[in-house]
């Protein structure tokens, strides 16, 4: 997975996450969906982590980083 796709990827899911957390405080609703992002965004994470594919920008340390700043 290239940097840049790995990135964008990563925006989205973590962007996702934080609407349905808004809908959650605001309306009560979507708190599984929040969850199922943030799961998601580790996900990637990981993989990224396990193929090696994250490309020379990002070293497995920041990936590690990104994911505890995920938790």
């Amino acid at each position: 997975m290239q940097t840049l796709v790995l990135m964008d990827r990563l925006t989205i899911e973590v962007q996702q996450a934080r609407r349905f957390e808004k809908n959650y405080f605001l309306y009560g609703t979507n708190l599984a969906d929040a969850v199922d992002h943030a799961r998601s965004a580790h996900e990637l994470l990981a993989t990224a982590r396990e193929e090696g594919e994250a490309g020379p920008v990002l070293s497995p340390r920041s990936l590690d980083e990104l994911s505890s700043q995920l938790d």
